[in-house]
């Protein structure tokens, strides 16, 4: 299990992060999806790369928020949108579900956000966000078959009874050369399999795109309200009692 508390210090590093380890995954060289626009910064002023929460705020029942830079952009308006819950929310600028650039530098297995995902499970939660996969796609050093078998580790340590909430991956990003549109929608399918209410994200990018900066994918101010929004109403729509059938242990 990596330190958070080393993950944390690392941050307040700042401008080492933005510098080095956000600007390539395994080769270390390519741009890292969520990461790879933060722009150089001094010494002065430290870039906000995310946290992995280990007390929620609030008070309620519990939900857990997994995620990248798309979600530790809007912790605040996560948290103000889930006013009578419980929140935890783990996200990291440049994570997916393969690799990042946090992963990469403390070699951690499984990846920062696999493991806080696991870990935020274990509490079982009411509800379970995933917003994670932007970076599988994004960076080409990443593979989407690792990115694959973290899910299917993840989702078999959810309990069924946790409602889980999937916030599709942008399946269409063509200001990147180098996001790939088949891997995203792999990672689309696999969640969805688990999922029990999903943020159609994939879909509202064709319709909203005044959502989105100009790099197609992090959000202006009115995409991170939305967005939050949408994933507080898709929360909100869970049963209040997600009863999966087990099958019953075979009789001897």
């Amino acid at each position: 299990m990596v330190d958070r508390r080393r993950i944390a210090a690392w941050c307040c590093a700042g401008t080492m992060i933005v510098a080095a380890g956000c600007s390539g995954g395994s080769g270390g060289s390519e741009p890292l999806g969520a990461a790879s626009s933060t722009t150089a910064t001094t010494a002065t002023r430290r870039p906000d790369l995310g946290h992995v929460d280990d007390e929620p705020t609030g008070s309620g029942p519990l939900v857990a928020i997994v995620g990248d830079s798309l979600t530790a952009s809007s912790r605040r308006l996560l948290i103000a949108d889930l006013p009578d819950r419980s929140v935890l929310i783990g996200a990291l600028f440049g994570e997916g579900w393969a690799d990042g650039p946090f992963s990469h530098t403390f070699g951690a297995d499984p990846p920062v956000i696999v493991q806080a995902t696991l870990d935020y499970a274990a509490r079982h939660p009411d509800a379970l966000v995933l917003a994670l996969g932007t970076n599988d796609a994004w960076n080409p050093v990443s593979e989407v078959d690792d990115a694959l078998r973290q899910i299917d580790r993840t989702l078999t340590a959810i309990d069924p009874t946790t409602c889980v909430v999937l916030v599709e991956v942008d399946e269409h990003v063509p200001e990147q050369a180098d996001y790939d549109g088949d891997e995203a929608a792999r990672i689309n399918e696999r969640l969805a399999a688990r999922a029990d209410v999903t943020v159609p994200w994939n879909d509202i990018t064709e319709t909203e795109g005044g959502w989105l900066a100009d790099d197609g994918i992090h959000l202006r101010a009115a995409g991170k309200r939305a967005r939050s929004a949408l994933i507080a109403d898709a929360v909100a729509s869970c049963p209040d009692d997600v009863r999966r059938a087990v099958d019953a242990p075979a009789q001897g």
